[in-house]
């Protein structure tokens, strides 16, 4: 199984090692056993898409959306989700810090 987590504009973020990779399938095993709502929040903007490749299979794309809400994009289905908090620190843990620009004294 292969996982991927990219920003909303498709650029790749994050690619989930052994152990993570455990821990996401097994929390995506248990989430998709609970019923599934229709359809997705209103007004929210998805904080990452999650490409879940398994050989041999065509690969499922969800979207996360606040956090804590997992949305297939095929069928609109979507799950409580609460691994994705984890997941997006996992993303400010990977990505390079900010740049520090030195504070200039404003001239009187």
């Amino acid at each position: 199984m292969t996982v991927k987590i990219s920003d909303p504009l498709g650029r790749p973020l994050l690619r989930l090692n052994r152990d993570q990779k455990r821990l996401f399938e097994s929390e995506l095993k248990a989430a998709l056993r609970r019923k599934p709502k229709k359809g997705t929040p209103r007004r929210v903007r998805y904080d990452c898409i999650i490409t879940v490749k398994h050989p041999g299979r065509p690969a499922k794309i969800y979207r996360l959306y606040a956090r804590a809400a997992l949305v297939d994009m095929k069928t609109q289905k979507a799950w409580p989700f609460f691994f994705g908090m984890l997941i997006l620190e996992w993303i400010e843990a990977a990505l390079p810090p900010f740049p520090q620009v030195k504070a200039r004294p404003v001239p009187i």
